[in-house]
């Protein structure tokens, strides 16, 4: 839940003011209002300088996943200090390179010649040039001009010429050409490219500090929130006053600190209109499972606005399973979570996201399992127990599935056989249809009617979310009525919950929002057809595998001797890639059409515009890392 807050200014004698940030930022409790105007000014500058630049030392370590090179552990400013040399010396590298590339490119054609060996003919008074002319374009000298075609290459010509006049050649483009060897030039790339060579293997050396600078960005930024921290506190005469935030749950934590260093507050609740006020949710741990998922979406909930945890917890997963739809792929990133979970035993940050994973794994595998489908392989070559269940992936052969098309009136009498199969056929994805949407009525009813329970208490017009409720399950109706089984529309019970759900919003909807409700009442109905996304991505997901097994067999079939071995090899990369591809398709997709649906629909109907602020408390940084030395130093040394 979100917690309630306390807007909190705090007063001490200006002598006293870098003692109390050095109290506050041990007690951890406030979250500092900070002056934007003058954040990042004087010594705060120095600090977030330095964060740059570490900054570029871990984008540089990146570039080194797996390394061989002797590691060479250091303290985190000296491993900074050498990373930073390492970049400076490869940029200017580089340079060199890059002329030395294009000397090399406009020499090449000429060959390997000694510039020197042209002093005797210049001493003579003749001039020396170098042309290029189109292969096939007419070439006509000056009278006494001298030339030498030394190579015709990529439609061009390339010649030398010698004259006792310094004339021009018509048609042709001089070239002046870099007074130095082309093999001289050749030795300068290998010595430069060596060079960056060991830059790189220099840099390689230190991937073993990668915690260390990440520990000692840490301590830069709370150094440059105490810098911010004390550049926005206010002074008048003798006092400093400053401002923040503290959850009402750590208030006697604060009040004791106060009581200790005789400082002086005012606690007060936030005004209505501030939108500085910092979100801090208390959950049960099994919760924090969502944690990884709103740091790779960078989104938090406002603090007028209702924690939502609870919800991505139930529905995101079942999302997920959807969209993957492939009991093979669940398997095999139940594997993958499993060895990193050993791989990342001692790091409880990294074991949050691999249980997430682990759940999500758990949910693509019983989808996929429930309607078997196993790496687009086809159900008659699956194990029995593997083929799914019969009303989800063989529904001709399951009693409930034959009642439901009686029911549905999908079997009609006198259809032809190939109607009949066709109507089986698709049957499967017509139950998933309905599902979809049957979770659309759930997903976005429970946003109504948990902003009807945490609303009405203070607005009687809360009883409006019970219409949205009333009008989400009627348009569940519609949209199978329109699209998975036509003609099944309730006619009595769907047009009361339209008629019941309109009068509670005519009623309870305020005069400025009356002319937006019609196209509120058409976006329920779209926000209801939204979800059909969850079936044509897993569909289309389920097709690319198939396809490209298909893709894949086609190579092997009817080939005998060497050239199906051949053909085995290409069909296991064809398939590989392709199973590799749609992994990485369906990932893009959970996150475009899963997190969608949570982050759009679902929080529209919630009325949440994830605009808040995450709680941060003014906290001194710890050291815990035995191999960062020194790091009571200031920065600026």
């Amino acid at each position: 839940m979100i917690q309630k807050m306390k807007k909190i200014t705090l007063l001490t004698l200006e002598s006293y003011k870098q003692e109390m940030l050095d109290q506050l930022s041990e007690l951890s409790v406030m979250h500092i209002t900070v002056d934007r105007k003058k954040a990042g000014q004087g010594d705060a500058a120095q600090y977030i300088q330095k964060l740059d630049q570490i900054a570029k030392a871990q984008f540089l370590l990146e570039e080194f996943k797996k390394t061989d090179i002797p590691q060479k552990e250091l303290p985190a400013r000296e491993c900074l200090a050498e990373l930073l040399n390492c970049i400076a010396e490869a940029e200017s590298l580089k340079k060199q390179l890059d002329e030395l590339l294009k000397q090399k490119e406009k020499l090449a054609p000429w060959g390997d010649f000694d510039p020197a060996s042209f002093q005797a003919v210049k001493k003579k008074g003749l001039f020396l040039k170098f042309w290029i002319i189109q292969a096939k374009a007419a070439l006509t000298p000056p009278e006494g001009m001298v030339l030498q075609t030394i190579r015709t290459e990529a439609g061009n010509r390339y010649i030398m010429s010698i004259d006792r006049e310094d004339s021009e050649l018509p048609t042709a483009q001089e070239i002046k050409l870099p007074d130095v060897r082309y093999s001289d030039i050749l030795k300068e790339i290998g010595k430069v490219e060596a060079s960056l060579q060991q830059n790189r293997e220099k840099a390689a050396a230190l991937v073993c500090n990668k915690e260390a600078l990440q520990e000692y960005a840490e301590e830069v930024r709370c150094k440059l929130d105490f810098a911010n921290a004390n550049l926005s506190m206010q002074s008048e005469q003798e006092i400093a006053l400053l401002e923040g935030y503290i959850p009402v749950i750590r208030m006697d934590d604060f009040i004791a600190a106060v009581r200790k260093n005789g400082w002086a507050y005012l606690a007060e609740d936030p005004d209505p209109e501030d939108q500085n006020v910092p979100t801090y949710i208390t959950k049960p741990k099994f919760l924090g499972l969502m944690d990884p998922l709103f740091d790779l979406v960078g989104i938090d909930p406002g603090y007028r606005e209702n924690d939502v945890n609870a919800f991505f917890f139930i529905f995101f997963p079942i999302f997920f399973g959807m969209i993957i739809g492939d009991a093979g792929y669940g398997i095999l990133f139940l594997l993958i979570a499993l060895l990193c979970k050993k791989l990342f035993k001692g790091k409880k940050k990294a074991q949050v996201s691999i249980n997430l994973f682990l759940m999500l794994s758990m949910f693509s595998l019983t989808w996929g399992w429930l309607n078997g489908n196993w790496f687009g392989i086809s159900r008659e070559y699956l194990p029995s127990f593997m083929r799914g269940i019969d009303f989800l992936a063989n529904p001709q052969n399951s009693p409930l599935a034959q009642k439901l098309v009686v029911k549905t009136g999908l079997l009609k009498d006198g259809m032809t056989e190939s109607q009949i199969a066709g109507m089986w056929g698709d049957l499967n994805n017509r139950i998933v249809q309905w599902f979809c949407f049957f979770l659309a009525a759930v997903h976005l009813s429970s946003a109504r009617i948990f902003k009807f329970i945490v609303d009405i208490k203070e607005d009687w017009r809360a009883v409006g979310n019970l219409g949205w409720v009333c009008l989400l399950v009627a348009n569940f109706f519609t949209a199978v009525n329109l699209i998975v089984f036509p003609g099944t529309f309730p006619t009595t019970f769907g047009y009361g919950a339209y008629i019941v759900g309109t009068l509670l919003l005519i009623i309870t909807c305020k005069p400025q929002d009356f002319l937006n409700l019609p196209f509120s009442l058409i976006g329920s109905f779209t926000d209801v057809l939204s979800y059909i996304r969850l079936f044509a991505v897993g569909l289309a997901g389920t097709c690319i595998a198939v396809n490209f097994n298909n893709m894949g067999a086609m190579l092997v079939d009817g080939k005998t001797g060497i050239s199906y071995v051949l053909m085995l090899i290409a069909m296991i990369v064809i398939v590989l890639f392709g199973h590799a591809l749609n992994i990485a398709l369906s990932f893009l997709s959970v996150l475009a059409h899963g997190v969608r649906l949570n982050t759009l629909e679902f929080s529209g109907h919630m009325g949440m515009q994830w605009t808040g602020i995450r709680y941060k408390p003014f906290a001194k940084f710890k050291n815990n890392k035995e191999n960062l030395k020194n790091n009571n130093k200031e920065i600026s040394k």
